[in-house]
């Protein structure tokens, strides 16, 4: 008898997000972070970019045709129990990405609004932001904004304080019609003179305000933190999960990616996104 070669069961999602050529961030994180959940991965791209650990050097957004191209490619062969967007550079590209959800209800749909990198700086100009936001928050299930990004879509400087994040996360999704909303990369100091910090989000569930915790990772490896995120959130969903469940596991999944990290890179290097295989085994 010829040996089965067949995976029963396995499910697929789609990640319409841009390259990164380092592999830490966007499509590659995903990817990578789909595997180590046991999800087959599908891709849509928006952009390349020529970056490494030390930073972006080049961005070439893509046709919103190409991108259209893909989508249509994709979601007329494979079934994808899940999609997330990323990066998206242009107001066409987020038209057509949010005219290509309503068509082909590509649900459910987590966005990951990469407008601000950690660092404080701006990825996209003002038009693209708010075509973002406008076109394609309220099909989301769940968006996921860094505390800068949040402070942007409010038209505000800094979203600092735990307190403030989750007061950004219940306006967010009033402003926009999100469902739910979970603002990433705040801290809290240890509840003890020697304990560890806290790394802590916050999160608007559609009926109340949460915060989700973890264990600072002292790392400088955290290039892919916030793809790593929404692409396990896109996992959870993937798998079944009711979205609090899915959100409170992708930050486990990030939590174990910064604390089995690996050093890559002469500047801020990658988070582990295959770390999960190690937790699915025991």
């Amino acid at each position: 008898m010829a040996e089965e070669r067949t995976v029963p069961g396995m499910k697929a999602a789609l990640t319409i997000a841009g390259s990164d050529s380092s592999g830490g961030a966007g499509i590659q994180a995903d990817l990578k972070t789909w595997a180590a959940m046991g999800i087959f991965g599908c891709t849509v791209l928006t952009a390349i970019t020529a970056q490494s650990t030390r930073g972006v050097m080049r961005i070439e957004n893509l046709d919103a045709d190409l991108i259209d191209a893909q989508i249509e490619a994709v979601v007329g062969d494979i079934n994808c129990q899940a999609v997330k967007t990323g990066m998206i550079g242009t107001v066409a590209a987020a038209e057509t990405i949010a005219a290509a959800v309503k068509r082909h209800a590509l649900r459910p749909l987590v966005v990951d609004p990469v407008m601000v990198a950690r660092s404080g700086a701006r990825l996209v100009d003002d038009a693209v932001a708010r075509a973002v936001a406008e076109r394609l928050f309220r099909h989301a299930a769940i968006v996921t904004p860094n505390r800068f990004e949040a402070a942007r879509l409010l038209g505000g400087d800094s979203c600092r304080t735990i307190a403030e994040g989750l007061s950004a996360a219940k306006q967010i999704a009033k402003k926009f019609g999100c469902h739910a909303v979970v603002v990433t990369g705040f801290e809290r100091p240890g509840a003890e003179v020697d304990g560890p910090p806290e790394a802590v989000d916050a999160f608007w569930t559609g009926e109340e305000t949460i915060e989700l915790s973890a264990e600072k990772r002292p790392s400088t490896n955290t290039h892919g933190a916030g793809c790593t995120f929404s692409a396990a959130i896109v996992g959870g969903l993937v798998q079944g999960k009711p979205l609090i469940d899915a959100v409170e596991q992708a930050k486990n999944v990030v939590s174990e990616a910064i604390r089995q990290n690996i050093n890559l890179g002469q500047g801020n290097g990658p988070v582990n996104h295959l770390a999960w295989l190690n937790v699915r085994k025991k």
